[in-house]
Protein backbone atom coordinates (compact mmCIF):
# COMPACT_ATOMS: atom_id res chain seq x y z
CA UNK A 1 0.00 0.00 0.00
CA UNK A 2 1.51 3.59 -1.13
CA UNK A 3 1.36 6.23 1.38
CA UNK A 4 -0.40 9.36 0.25
CA UNK A 5 2.20 12.26 0.43
CA UNK A 6 1.36 15.35 1.82
CA UNK A 7 1.65 18.35 0.31
CA UNK A 8 3.51 21.12 2.35
CA UNK A 9 1.66 24.66 3.41
CA UNK A 10 2.60 27.91 4.94
CA UNK A 11 -0.16 29.53 6.99
CA UNK A 12 0.59 32.80 8.43
CA UNK A 13 -0.83 33.73 11.77
CA UNK A 14 -1.23 37.24 12.59
CA UNK A 15 -4.21 38.74 9.85
CA UNK A 16 -5.15 35.14 8.78
CA UNK A 17 -5.70 33.36 12.27
CA UNK A 18 -5.18 36.03 14.96
CA UNK A 19 -7.02 38.51 15.45
CA UNK A 20 -4.26 40.84 15.62
CA UNK A 21 -5.93 44.56 15.16
CA UNK A 22 -8.18 43.89 18.52
CA UNK A 23 -4.76 43.30 20.65
CA UNK A 24 -3.33 46.38 19.45
CA UNK A 25 -6.39 48.11 19.78
CA UNK A 26 -6.83 47.14 23.30
CA UNK A 27 -3.39 48.70 24.08
CA UNK A 28 -4.06 51.41 22.31
CA UNK A 29 -6.96 52.28 24.17
CA UNK A 30 -5.57 52.08 27.52
CA UNK A 31 -2.61 54.34 26.47
CA UNK A 32 -4.37 56.72 24.40
CA UNK A 33 -8.00 56.60 25.24
CA UNK A 34 -10.66 57.94 22.80
CA UNK A 35 -7.99 58.25 20.19
CA UNK A 36 -9.14 55.75 18.21
CA UNK A 37 -13.18 53.91 17.86
CA UNK A 38 -13.21 50.44 19.23
CA UNK A 39 -14.59 48.82 16.09
CA UNK A 40 -12.09 50.40 13.86
CA UNK A 41 -10.40 48.47 10.98
CA UNK A 42 -6.99 49.68 9.35
CA UNK A 43 -6.99 49.99 5.52
CA UNK A 44 -3.35 50.90 5.55
CA UNK A 45 0.08 49.13 7.11
CA UNK A 46 1.59 50.49 10.27
CA UNK A 47 -1.86 52.61 11.33
CA UNK A 48 -1.16 55.68 9.07
CA UNK A 49 -4.93 55.93 8.29
CA UNK A 50 -4.93 56.80 12.21
CA UNK A 51 -4.91 59.87 14.14
CA UNK A 52 -1.51 58.33 15.85
CA UNK A 53 1.68 59.70 15.11
CA UNK A 54 4.55 57.79 14.95
CA UNK A 55 6.01 58.04 18.20
CA UNK A 56 2.27 57.21 19.62
CA UNK A 57 2.53 54.01 17.60
CA UNK A 58 5.99 53.08 18.86
CA UNK A 59 4.67 53.46 22.14
CA UNK A 60 1.88 50.68 21.79
CA UNK A 61 4.71 48.47 20.06
CA UNK A 62 6.68 49.19 22.98
CA UNK A 63 3.86 48.27 25.42
CA UNK A 64 2.95 45.43 23.63
CA UNK A 65 6.40 44.04 23.84
CA UNK A 66 6.04 44.32 27.61
CA UNK A 67 2.83 42.47 27.93
CA UNK A 68 2.90 39.25 28.99
CA UNK A 69 1.84 36.61 26.23
CA UNK A 70 0.36 39.06 24.24
CA UNK A 71 0.34 36.71 21.45
CA UNK A 72 -1.08 33.57 23.18
CA UNK A 73 -3.94 35.85 24.46
CA UNK A 74 -5.18 36.94 20.47
CA UNK A 75 -8.29 35.83 19.85
CA UNK A 76 -9.41 33.60 16.74
CA UNK A 77 -9.73 35.51 13.59
CA UNK A 78 -11.94 32.82 11.61
CA UNK A 79 -14.29 31.98 14.17
CA UNK A 80 -15.91 29.51 11.68
CA UNK A 81 -12.57 27.40 11.27
CA UNK A 82 -12.10 24.19 13.28
CA UNK A 83 -9.49 22.33 12.76
CA UNK A 84 -11.29 18.96 13.89
CA UNK A 85 -12.76 20.03 10.43
CA UNK A 86 -9.44 19.48 8.43
CA UNK A 87 -8.24 15.99 10.08
CA UNK A 88 -8.02 13.71 6.84
CA UNK A 89 -6.72 16.44 4.55
CA UNK A 90 -3.77 15.77 2.12
CA UNK A 91 -1.87 18.65 3.88
CA UNK A 92 1.48 19.19 6.40
CA UNK A 93 1.27 22.38 7.94
CA UNK A 94 3.44 24.93 8.76
CA UNK A 95 2.45 27.96 10.80
CA UNK A 96 5.40 30.73 9.63
CA UNK A 97 5.10 34.14 11.43
CA UNK A 98 7.47 37.36 12.00
CA UNK A 99 6.70 38.12 15.60
CA UNK A 100 8.95 39.95 18.29
CA UNK A 101 9.38 38.44 21.79
CA UNK A 102 7.08 39.68 24.76
CA UNK A 103 7.02 39.47 28.49
CA UNK A 104 6.47 35.67 29.38
CA UNK A 105 6.75 32.46 27.16
CA UNK A 106 8.74 33.03 23.99
CA UNK A 107 6.97 33.58 21.07
CA UNK A 108 6.82 30.18 19.27
CA UNK A 109 5.44 28.57 22.60
CA UNK A 110 2.69 31.54 23.05
CA UNK A 111 2.36 30.50 18.64
CA UNK A 112 1.67 27.20 19.51
CA UNK A 113 -0.43 27.54 23.07
CA UNK A 114 -2.72 29.82 21.01
CA UNK A 115 -3.14 27.58 18.22
CA UNK A 116 -3.92 24.63 20.84
CA UNK A 117 -6.06 26.90 22.66
CA UNK A 118 -8.31 28.89 19.71
CA UNK A 119 -8.28 25.95 17.20
CA UNK A 120 -7.57 22.35 18.59
CA UNK A 121 -4.00 22.16 16.85
CA UNK A 122 -2.26 19.22 18.66
CA UNK A 123 2.03 19.69 18.17
CA UNK A 124 2.05 22.74 15.29
CA UNK A 125 5.11 23.15 13.63
CA UNK A 126 5.59 26.72 14.53
CA UNK A 127 8.16 28.89 12.53
CA UNK A 128 9.51 32.55 14.02
CA UNK A 129 11.02 34.49 11.19
CA UNK A 130 12.49 37.88 12.40
CA UNK A 131 11.31 39.42 9.26
CA UNK A 132 8.41 38.77 6.74
CA UNK A 133 11.81 38.85 4.29
CA UNK A 134 12.67 35.53 5.38
CA UNK A 135 9.44 33.56 4.38
CA UNK A 136 10.69 32.82 0.80
CA UNK A 137 13.80 31.77 1.68
CA UNK A 138 12.54 29.28 4.09
CA UNK A 139 9.39 27.81 1.58
CA UNK A 140 12.00 27.08 -0.81
CA UNK A 141 13.94 25.52 1.21
CA UNK A 142 11.25 23.14 3.06
CA UNK A 143 9.41 22.55 -0.54
CA UNK A 144 6.59 24.45 0.64
CA UNK A 145 4.04 24.68 -2.22
CA UNK A 146 1.21 26.76 -1.09
CA UNK A 147 0.82 29.78 0.97
CA UNK A 148 -1.11 31.75 3.04
CA UNK A 149 -0.33 35.34 4.26
CA UNK A 150 -2.19 38.68 4.76
CA UNK A 151 1.17 40.74 3.93
CA UNK A 152 1.27 41.64 0.46
CA UNK A 153 5.18 41.79 0.03
CA UNK A 154 5.27 38.20 1.07
CA UNK A 155 2.95 37.28 -1.33
CA UNK A 156 4.18 38.82 -4.17
CA UNK A 157 7.71 37.89 -3.68
CA UNK A 158 6.78 34.36 -2.94
CA UNK A 159 4.88 34.18 -6.09
CA UNK A 160 7.81 35.48 -8.71
CA UNK A 161 10.76 33.96 -6.73
CA UNK A 162 9.52 30.45 -6.10
CA UNK A 163 8.71 27.90 -9.40
CA UNK A 164 5.93 25.33 -8.40
CA UNK A 165 4.32 27.53 -5.10
CA UNK A 166 0.82 29.23 -5.46
CA UNK A 167 1.05 32.38 -2.59
CA UNK A 168 -2.62 34.21 -1.28
CA UNK A 169 -3.54 36.69 0.30
CA UNK A 170 -5.92 36.64 2.48
CA UNK A 171 -8.70 39.88 2.28
CA UNK A 172 -8.24 42.09 4.51
CA UNK A 173 -9.00 45.87 4.59
CA UNK A 174 -5.19 46.90 4.90
CA UNK A 175 -4.17 45.03 1.70
CA UNK A 176 -7.05 45.80 -0.54
CA UNK A 177 -5.08 48.28 -2.62
CA UNK A 178 -2.05 46.13 -3.06
CA UNK A 179 -4.06 42.26 -3.86
CA UNK A 180 -6.00 44.37 -6.82
CA UNK A 181 -3.14 46.36 -8.30
CA UNK A 182 -0.79 43.28 -8.56
CA UNK A 183 -3.79 40.85 -9.13
CA UNK A 184 -2.73 38.46 -6.61
CA UNK A 185 -4.78 35.45 -5.75
CA UNK A 186 -7.07 35.83 -3.00
CA UNK A 187 -9.48 34.35 -0.76
CA UNK A 188 -11.92 34.97 2.41
CA UNK A 189 -11.31 32.10 4.54
CA UNK A 190 -8.26 29.17 5.77
CA UNK A 191 -10.55 26.88 4.23
CA UNK A 192 -11.36 28.42 0.61
CA UNK A 193 -7.34 28.30 0.31
CA UNK A 194 -7.47 24.55 1.23
CA UNK A 195 -9.91 24.19 -1.25
CA UNK A 196 -8.03 25.86 -3.88
CA UNK A 197 -4.72 24.01 -3.63
CA UNK A 198 -5.96 20.37 -3.09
Amino acid sequence: MRLMRLKKVAIDLDGVLADFTEGFLKITHKLFPGRVANDFQPREWYWTDTELDNTEVKAILKELDNTENFWLNLSKLDESLEWGDLNGLPFEFYFVTSRGETKGLSTRVQSEGFLYNRFGVSNPTVLVVETPTAKPQIYDALGIVASLDDFPFTVYTCSKLLRKHRAFIMEQPWNEHERRVYKMESVKTVKEFLEKIA
